[in-house]
């Protein structure tokens, strides 16, 4: 890992914040379906008539708060992700215009996919914290000792995707084209970042 000092990892997991979140908005301007943990996002939105912000800021605080039942404490990251992302995102459907034509939204998934690969290996390289997704993840795999935490995230995200399909949230070809692309472009982001 390179050395960085606490304000360029600060820096560092912003700009990674900024990232995911504007890939996120872009994802739901495409409107072809959106990434499994967002499908709760939306749907939540949806359902109580909140910005897809608000809504993912509830569900961070609540995956935070499922971590501290498991004695695990979110890092500075999991709140910037949790707080700044949720204000990125509303601002980015702002500016984020619809696509209408078919081909166009397929590349916007595309472009989202990288962007919120790009920005995870960002945070996930600063070191501050991570996602509140990947806080309660980590504290469901050391409270049951297991190795595989992409067992415990598949789990997670199969979860938020029922959910979220329950609540109207939109699942559709850019759903599995996020949820089969994410983990490589991460693992990708990761390597070179």
């Amino acid at each position: 890992a390179r050395s960085q000092t606490w304000r360029q990892a600060l820096q560092r997991y912003g700009f990674g914040v900024v990232l995911v979140y504007t890939g996120i908005a872009v994802a739901v301007r495409a409107d072809l379906g959106v990434g499994p943990l967002n499908v709760l996002q939306v749907g939540l939105a949806r359902t109580t008539g909140t910005s897809i912000g608000a809504a993912g800021a509830i569900v961070g605080v609540t995956l935070i708060a499922a971590a501290l039942t498991l004695r695990v404490a979110p890092g500075v990251g999991t709140l910037l992700s949790t707080f700044g992302g949720a204000a990125v995102v509303d601002i980015a459907l702002e500016v984020v215009p619809s696509i209408e034509v078919l081909v166009l939204r397929i590349a916007a998934v595309l472009i989202g996919v990288a962007l919120m690969s790009a920005g995870g290996g960002l945070c996930i390289t600063a070191g501050i914290g991570n996602s509140p997704t990947d806080t309660l993840m980590l504290a469901v795999a050391r409270r049951h000792k297991l190795r595989r935490v992409g067992r415990v995230r598949a789990c997670i995200e199969t979860v938020a995707l029922v959910l979220g399909a329950s609540l109207g949230g939109p699942i559709g070809i850019g759903t599995v084209i996020i949820g089969a692309a994410i983990g490589p472009g991460l693992q990708f982001a990761c390597t070179v970042l």
